[in-house]
């Protein structure tokens, strides 16, 4: 399990329908970064059923808006942290 920042901006939501671009920079980082470990993966496809050997989310499960290198709030981590990133035993 790999866990991000956050998620992009709504405007390249919205552009792409919900999936990611082909040309994706952060896919490709995680990618070379995961493979220096032993974990190759493909690029991710639009026909992805999400079966694969990992799971990447990130503790900022919602879309901003600024752009994508645009700020975070404290707040934003606390809410989606609270619910999503608990440990399994307080489920």
């Amino acid at each position: 399990m790999v866990v991000g920042q956050d998620w992009g901006e709504q405007p390249c939501f919205e552009r792409n329908v919900g999936h990611e671009p082909p040309n994706n920079r952060t896919n490709h980082t995680l990618m070379r970064l995961l493979e220096s470990i032993g974990i190759r993966l493909d690029v991710p496809s639009r026909q992805d059923d999400g079966g694969g050997v990992i799971f990447l989310t990130n503790a900022i499960l919602c879309l901003k808006t600024g752009g994508m290198q645009g700020a975070t709030r404290q707040e934003w981590f606390e809410n989606c942290g609270r619910r999503f990133l608990r440990q399994r035993s307080n489920w």
